[in-house]
């Protein structure tokens, strides 16, 4: 996986490489077309190759030397989720997080994911992703004109991540619907001194 992630990320620079070259030699003003087709394929693709360049220098199970130890739980391991979704190992967490969860509610229904992933992540609060997923959104629909295609790659990313971010949001709102509300923490009186 390691090799071909290389193999794939080297493609990836001499394509864009050719681009350039083919953008130079074709004569003006049909070079502007070129220059945004190009622009219009590198910002999803950029963003796949700049995760996929971080996974390769921060996920120790990119590593094909890397310990069990290191690499830790699988995604799919109880621990690796509570910890995802920002519970404790008990399934327990904080007042003020417990408060938000249980104010947001419900996410969104699961085919929305797939369909409107903005919409998704805004209504789950998740700004970040939300301002990466919304242009790319825009640029699917170029896609969808262009290459089909690619615009289901992007609709399917985006997609997979708006149904992470919900099934987090459902096993935050289990775990707070089932920790019990605790009492205010009250502070002890004051007592003045005995005169005398």
């Amino acid at each position: 996986m390691r090799v071909m992630s290389y193999a794939a990320m080297a493609a990836y620079i001499c394509a864009l490489a050719w681009d350039f070259v083919l953008y130079f030699q074709v004569k003006p003003p049909d070079n502007q077309m070129c220059l945004w087709a190009l622009l219009g394929f590198f910002f999803p693709l950029g963003i796949c190759f700049w995760l996929l360049a971080r996974a390769l220098r921060r996920e120790p199970w990119f590593d094909p030397a890397a310990t069990p130890a290191q690499i830790g739980p699988s995604l799919g391991a109880p621990q690796e989720a509570l910890r995802a979704a920002g519970l404790d190992e008990s399934g327990r967490m904080p007042a003020e997080q417990r408060a938000r969860t249980l104010a947001m509610g419900a996410p969104p229904r699961r085919w929305l994911c797939y369909v409107a992933p903005p919409y998704v992540a805004a209504r789950l609060h998740r700004w970040g992703w939300f301002a990466l997923m919304l242009p790319l959104c825009l640029v699917a629909l170029v896609f969808a004109i262009i290459v089909p295609v690619r615009a289901l790659v992007v609709y399917g990313f985006m997609g997979a991540l708006a149904d992470r971010f919900r099934a987090l949001q459902l096993l935050r709102l289990d775990a707070a619907r089932a920790q019990p509300d605790e009492p205010p923490a009250h502070k002890p009186r004051r007592t003045r001194p005995a005169k005398g």
